[in-house]
């Protein structure tokens, strides 16, 4: 596979943990229109439900996180793109996703 082949590895988060969420919603169909792009397009919108609630830092350990937070970090840390669709709240980001990126 060369440079120009090679396939875009696009994240998404969505800032609602509803399924039913309007923002979840703009996701898929994002991902659905980057099947219709010229350039190939890995789009993944990951699930931030399974996450831990608050960040602490006691239990986040740097060789041994918890399988949510290192799955996570791992499709992070390997994207191209990172996509928040995310609920205003207060005039800022919803708790969920400011969590998630602590």
């Amino acid at each position: 596979m060369t440079i120009d082949t090679m396939a875009l590895n696009v994240i998404a988060m969505s800032g609602s943990l509803r399924k039913a969420s309007t923002n979840t919603g703009l996701l898929r169909a994002a991902a659905a229109h980057t099947a219709t792009m010229e350039t190939p397009v890995k789009f993944t919108i990951i699930d931030i439900g399974d996450l831990p609630l608050l960040y602490n830092q006691d239990i986040d350990v740097k060789d041994a996180p918890l399988p949510a937070v290192a799955a996570f970090r791992k499709e992070v840390e390997a994207a191209d793109a990172f996509i928040i669709a995310c609920p205003e709240h207060n005039y800022s980001v919803s708790s969920a996703p400011k969590n998630a990126l602590d």
